[in-house]
């Protein structure tokens, strides 16, 4: 059991949870002087296991006090998603010397749905491409609706907190992954393929009561 209180400067964040057997705190500062922050709290279930519970907190500029964060969920579009504002895009550029290796780099700004890779192996491939929200916009947003070419390979942004997505593959093979974080602090991660002209799904449960980031 643990009985510890979360302060900033003398404000109170969060209070005691006698229920409560551990609790994990991150904290992310804001370039406007604001600070997030977000708290998993793991309980002990009666008939064995372990269940968790994620909140978050923000405190705006200028302000003492925390107030709950209220995500807004935004749609990527894999095949048109460029860099902006909210989106973080980071590409995976193969090395001269070892194509099956690279090294990672971010593309500001620029519209991905033809970035293309020959290898000269079974056909173009996909530079892997990681799409998240930027750090200093994590309190505010999170990815939700994704779609390829149109096509919605999920939707569901019921407690969900965190999103960030893998785009892998061959031309006419793509592959994604798609981790998520929510609020009982389960973490899953789901791959959809596209084989012989059908996308395909598949999930797992990775961890419970990972803060993520």
């Amino acid at each position: 059991m643990i009985y510890s209180l979360v302060f900033d400067v003398g404000t109170l964040i969060d209070s005691v949870d006698q229920e409560s057997m551990s609790k994990y705190v991150l904290t992310l500062p804001g370039p406007d002087n604001s600070m997030f922050v977000r708290i998993s709290n793991r309980y002990r279930r009666r008939l064995g296991g372990f269940t968790s519970k994620i909140r978050e907190f923000i405190r705006k500029p200028g302000r003492r006090s925390y107030e709950r964060v209220e995500k807004r969920y935004i749609d990527l579009e894999i095949l048109a998603q460029a860099a902006h504002e909210y989106i973080k895009v980071e590409l995976f550029i193969p090395r001269e010397d070892d194509p099956g290796e690279g090294t990672s780099s971010q593309a500001e700004g620029t519209v991905l749905g033809s970035r293309i890779w020959e290898d000269g192996g079974t056909g173009p491939r996909f530079l892997s491409t990681l799409y998240s929200i930027k750090t200093e916009m994590l309190p505010y947003f999170s990815i939700g609706v994704i779609k390829y070419g149109g096509y919605i390979l999920e939707d569901d942004t019921e407690n969900l907190l965190e999103k960030d997505v893998l785009w892998e593959g061959r031309a006419g093979a793509p592959r994604i992954t798609v981790t998520a974080l929510y609020s009982d602090g389960i973490e899953t991660k789901t791959i959809h393929w596209f084989k012989y002209g059908t996308w395909y799904s598949y999930r797992e449960r990775v961890s419970q009561c990972k803060v993520m980031r």
